[in-house]
């Protein structure tokens, strides 16, 4: 069995694990969008330095400088060995509020008052089976849950096959594209989640940001190899702001959808415009030209399918219009 093979079938599993473990498979960042959230990047940056810090301090020196090993270890001891999604779940029993949230529903949209609302198990197999992932804000920016996971086990796993396998950029870009494309998203969710690749596409960031200076942020890597003392060394905190940004946010950067999916998508998206104003549509759902070409920029090679047509402040203007 080749590497790149094995590769893709570790993929899969992440994937589907990821699902499962965030008890969702797709997220709505739409719907009751002027809910306050409380900021919990913070617990999402002590989770992961946690991590950090306990591979670090029982590193084997006969290990030497193993990127890979320690990569692999982080998604490990961050999101899980057989239960992924763990840092979410740890932050649904660390933070009282988000807990109540998610577990009463008073802030997170069930499938059946969300975009989703309708779809059948046909148009979206796994929103019916698994339910949606709650939202929540980090450093500012409205993510879903299963987001953590694509940015810690899906980033993992595009360095796995950048370095182990040995993919070029151009092959690892195609790979994680096509598999959204697929069984590992549009097929069993009707859903090609663009922030999905971002989230992924930050993660493997995030991984060589561990050992190599930041062509991003500038910032030096957040570890240093002591070969005296054959041990890693923590220069600086991971934060997981220098990562996120609009695109994260399915509302900012919406999903392409089937054929069968998007006229449940559009008609919901209809009933949204008729409940919320236009100060609330200029204020929660937009995102600056400059701010949006520049992300485009930074992500072009990921092959993303936007649709700022979808944005609910253009969605809605259209929708009025043509009313």
């Amino acid at each position: 069995m080749s590497l790149v093979f094995r590769a893709s079938l570790v993929t899969l599993f992440l994937h589907l694990a990821c699902l499962a473990q965030s008890h969702a498979s797709e997220t709505d960042q739409f719907t009751y969008r002027n809910q306050e959230l409380r900021d919990l990047a913070p617990l999402v940056d002590r989770r992961i330095n946690d991590a950090i810090q306990s591979i670090v301090a029982d590193w084997k020196p006969k290990w030497g400088p193993d990127r890979e090993k320690f990569v692999r270890k982080l998604r490990l001891r961050a999101d899980g060995r057989y239960m992924f999604n763990r840092t979410s779940l740890w932050i649904l029993k660390q933070d009282a509020e988000f807990a109540g949230m998610s577990k009463k529903g008073q802030k997170h949209p069930k499938r059946s008052n969300s975009i989703y609302a309708s779809a059948n198990i046909f148009q979206a197999t796994a929103q019916v089976v698994y339910g949606l992932a709650p939202t929540l804000n980090a450093a500012g920016v409205r993510i879903g849950t299963d987001k953590l996971c694509h940015f810690i086990s899906g980033g993992a796993a595009l360095y796995a096959r950048r370095f182990t396998s040995g993919m070029s950029m151009e092959e690892l870009l195609t790979s994680n594209r096509n598999e959204e494309s697929g069984l590992y998203g549009k097929f069993s969710t009707g859903t090609f989640s663009n922030a999905d690749l971002v989230a992924n596409y930050e993660g493997f960031l995030a991984m060589q940001d561990l050992f190599d200076t930041s062509p991003w942020t500038g910032k030096e890597a957040l570890l240093g190899w002591d070969e005296t003392q054959a041990v890693w060394t923590i220069r600086r905190e991971f934060q997981i702001a220098d990562y996120l940004n609009p695109f994260w946010d399915e509302a900012i950067n919406p999903s392409d959808y089937t054929r069968r999916l998007y006229p449940v998508i559009a008609e919901n998206l209809k009933k949204l415009c008729n409940r919320i104003g236009a100060d609330e549509l200029a204020i929660r759902y937009t995102i600056s030209e400059q701010r949006e070409f520049e992300l485009s920029e930074k992500y072009r090679e990921l092959g993303l399918n936007l649709h700022p047509e979808l944005r609910l402040d253009r969605f809605c203007a259209e929708y009025s219009q043509v009313e």
